[in-house]
């Protein structure tokens, strides 16, 4: 994973979310949308696992709604 990359950490999200792990695929997700803020299926899918989440230590609904803008 190239750490400047902001498909792969976009990619470890998906991938993480998909394999039922979106606590771990949050931070990813929250990287690929910092280094490519204009890439709108990361964000939402960022933002749908942050408004989402079952642990409220890790669901943040403020997070997701900046998504959402």
């Amino acid at each position: 994973l190239d750490p400047g990359s902001a498909a792969g950490w976009s990619n470890l999200g998906l991938a993480l979310v998909r394999l039922g792990r979106p606590g771990e695929a949050l931070p990813a997700l929250r990287e690929a949308v910092r280094r490519n803020p204009d890439d709108l299926a990361c964000a939402t899918l960022a933002a749908w696992v942050a408004a989402t989440h079952p642990d409220a230590a890790v669901r943040s609904g403020a997070e997701a709604v900046g998504w959402a803008d």
